[in-house]
């Protein structure tokens, strides 16, 4: 079956892979009305050789698909073709300032006790796996912190190759697999948006860090409100713990000019519940196959005793953030309104929940009527 691409064509001619002409003083364009475009006076030979298809892919994310304007800013992942020609920009729309590797290690180290855990992402990139343990090497031996490490199995592949990455001196291995089923992972991260993930390399990955790091050492990062329903998330929640690893939750919130930006954030109902079905599975008291789920996948028992189920809501430790430990066991990535806006009721509380919160909390877990949803 063809398949056309308005960037791309049927007929696809270039100097180099389709023909002769790359190297030649002359060469004989196809299709020249179209294909030419005016050199403009002022841009001399050599920087118009440096624009080539590049430009214009970046062109074309930016402004056509991202619909970009003035004054926005968004972030490049890589330094691939795109990354090249214009490194300040992606379709995130979020800021990521760049740092020289040197002045984030002694702003670091100057930290003062505050900084817990460092976390060393990789990119999809060719080169990003050695670039992250080269960082992670540094920081091992010039600050002193636990290092998580979020790899790329799609980058990886070999999960073998994770021993160099704990050599490097990471204690810790995270895989962001976010949807809970093959389906949604499809659509948000493989075929569904061209991209080069795919669903059981992911999982794989994340068995072969719980072999190499160690049982509790490797953790999965799930976003809940994808458009899977409750069940299927503590369903991934309990494969992952099953493998050995915890899940690390996040809400989903719709960035405005994405491709996800008419979904509605999940409601609170749905998160909490999720939240306290992770904290059961997580710390053994409670798994996916005893919880009960009505006709639509919610849930509606948790599968332990009251008092059991009383004592993790009062203290509201299951609606904190999920995350890496530091070196004292609790969590130290608390990453405040990393998927909400201030002045919103709080999803993924970044301190311990005060009594006001966790009354809150209770209303909110019987609350199957979609209090929340859409927000943002």
């Amino acid at each position: 079956m063809w398949h056309y691409f308005d960037n791309v064509g049927f007929a696809q001619l270039n100097q180099g892979f389709t023909h002769w002409g790359s190297f030649a003083e002359y060469v004989a364009i196809d299709y020249a009305d179209t294909n030419l475009v005016h050199l403009p006076d002022e841009i001399d030979d050599v920087t118009a050789a440096s624009l080539g298809c590049r430009f214009v892919t970046s062109f074309r994310a930016v402004v056509e698909q991202g619909k970009l304007s003035a004054g926005e800013w968004v972030s490049v992942h890589g330094c691939g073709g795109v990354g090249v020609t214009d490194a300040g920009r992606n379709l995130s729309r979020v800021r990521w300032p760049t740092y020289p590797v040197g002045d984030v290690i002694a702003r670091t180290r100057d930290a003062g006790g505050q900084l817990k855990r460092v976390c060393v992402g990789m990119i999809t990139h060719p080169r990003s796996f050695d670039d992250m343990n080269t960082v992670i090497h540094r920081v091992h031996t010039e600050v002193g912190r636990p290092i998580s490490a979020l790899i790329s199995p799609t980058t990886i592949r070999d999960p073998q190759r994770l021993v160099a990455t704990r050599q490097a001196g990471a204690d810790m291995a995270t895989v962001a697999i976010d949807a809970a089923t093959p389906e949604l992972f499809e659509r948000t991260r493989g075929r569904g948006v061209g991209g080069p993930h795919r669903w059981e390399q992911f999982w794989e990955m994340l068995e072969g860090a719980v072999e190499i790091f160690g049982r509790g050492k490797a953790g999965v990062h799930l976003i809940v409100g994808l458009g899977e329903t409750e069940k299927e998330m503590v369903e991934a929640i309990q494969r992952a713990y099953d493998l050995g690893a915890a899940t690390h939750l996040f809400s989903f919130f719709p960035e405005e000019g994405t491709s996800l930006d008419g979904l509605g954030q999940p409601s609170y109902g749905q998160y909490r519940r999720v939240q306290l079905a992770r904290y059961l599975v997580n710390r053994g008291l409670g798994r996916c196959e005893a919880m009960s789920f009505d006709a639509g996948g919610r849930i509606v028992g948790y599968g332990v005793e009251d008092a059991v189920l009383e004592e993790c809501i009062r203290f509201g430790e299951p609606f904190m953030t999920s995350g890496c430990p530091g070196a004292d066991g609790r969590t130290a990535c608390n990453r405040p309104f990393g998927n909400e806006r201030s002045g919103r009721p709080i999803r993924n509380y970044a301190f311990e929940p005060d009594v006001e919160d966790v009354a809150l909390i209770r209303y909110q877990l019987q609350d199957y009527d979609g209090f929340g949803d859409g927000q943002r």
